[in-house]
Parts: structure tokens; C-alpha cells; sequence
């Protein structure tokens, strides 16, 4: 009975680690955007939008300390001037899946798409 009630809020903390983790994420790449924004007048635009990408020496963000979240992506797509979306890819091990962050001058910024 005890493991009954037990795991369902053992889950229930660990999801909430990487939601976490993954709006902590979120922020540090949202705050090197404005910054790469307010440098260079647009959204940095990765011209090869892959995972693993070496984004700390381009946007000084480091994510080597990350449990869940180890490897995202930027797309700003054709005007990065009117924003970006940041693809968080959750390792297989913890049940892979996406947690997609966007942000848009005209509509501000979501969360969207996360697969628990």
C-alpha cells in the first residue's frame, strides 16, 4: 500500500525537476538572446539548427551541469529579427522527448510541447 501511494509522488517530484530545469534553461537562453540582441539588433540565427551545437562560445551558455536537459537547439527561421524558438531535447534515459521555449517581440514568450 505504502509503495502504492509512494511512487505516484516520487514521479510527481521529478517531474517537477524538469520542468525545472527546463524553464531555468529556457532563461539562461533567453537571456543571451537579449543580449546578442541588444549587441548585434537581431536574435542570433544557428545556420545549421543542430543538437550539441557549441552555443557557449557563441551565446556564453554552459549546460554541462544539467541532469535532463543536455542538448537544444536555436531556430530563429528566416527574420531573426522578430524572435526565436529554443528546442530543449530531454535525454532517452529519463524518457526522451521535447520542451519547446519560444519567444516573439509581438507575442512575448510560451512553453509549449513538453513530453513528461
Amino acid at each position: 500500500i505504502l509503495s502504492v501511494i509512494s511512487v505516484p509522488i516520487y514521479r510527481g517530484y521529478v517531474d517537477k525537476a524538469k520542468w525545472s530545469e527546463a524553464y531555468a534553461l529556457s532563461g539562461l537562453i533567453l537571456s543571451a538572446e537579449k543580449s546578442y540582441f541588444s549587441e548585434y539588433g537581431n536574435f542570433y540565427r544557428d545556420p545549421i539548427q543542430e543538437y550539441n551545437r557549441n552555443y557557449d562560445e557563441i551565446l556564453g551558455i554552459d549546460i554541462r551541469g544539467n541532469k535532463y536537459f543536455t542538448t537544444f537547439r536555436i531556430n530563429s527561421g528566416v527574420n531573426p529579427n522578430n524572435g526565436f524558438q529554443i528546442i530543449l531535447n530531454k535525454k532517452e534515459e529519463f524518457g526522451g522527448g521535447d520542451f519547446r521555449f519560444e519567444h516573439r517581440i509581438s507575442s512575448g514568450t510560451s512553453f509549449f510541447n513538453y513530453n513528461a
